[in-house]
């Protein structure tokens, strides 16, 4: 008779699992249980350290970290947008080229392009207007 609007908070039955759920809530557990046995060997190999240590090691992954992603960025920073060329894993130069739009996209993109312009001389008419309105 009434609309149930907290479907999504109901569990599910267990009937309603299937074999493939049951498999990957199975891997799932697994899986964490050896991520918290990791992370309580961790804790526990650095809680001898002292804290200047730590913060060592804190510091040494983070500046890693951050050069890996400096590494990652500048090749590519100063080439031209529309090819870019790079060394392949087998060590061929390869070049990518920014596909040009489709008819269709150029159409859509002059149509975006008509209503913005639209909707500005618009903007500025109706501005006008009420200028107007408000001088007399």
């Amino acid at each position: 008779m009434f609309y149930n609007f907290n479907r999504h908070k109901q569990k599910t039955s267990p009937a309603a699992v299937t074999e493939t759920e049951a498999a990957a809530v199975k891997i799932a557990g697994k899986i964490k249980a050896k991520q918290r046995k990791l992370a309580d060997w961790m804790n526990q190999e650095m809680s001898g350290l002292p804290v200047r240590w730590q913060k060592a090691i804190l510091f040494a992954i983070l500046g890693l970290g951050v050069a890996y992603c400096i590494w990652l960025t500048i090749p590519y920073s100063h080439t031209d947008k529309e090819s870019h060329t790079f060394q392949s894993l087998v060590g061929k130069t390869s070049s990518i080229k920014a596909a040009t739009p489709s008819p269709k996209q150029q159409a859509f993109e002059n149509y975006l392009d008509s209503l913005e312009k639209a909707f500005i001389a618009d903007s500025i008419y109706h501005s006008q207007q009420n200028n107007n309105d408000h001088a007399e």
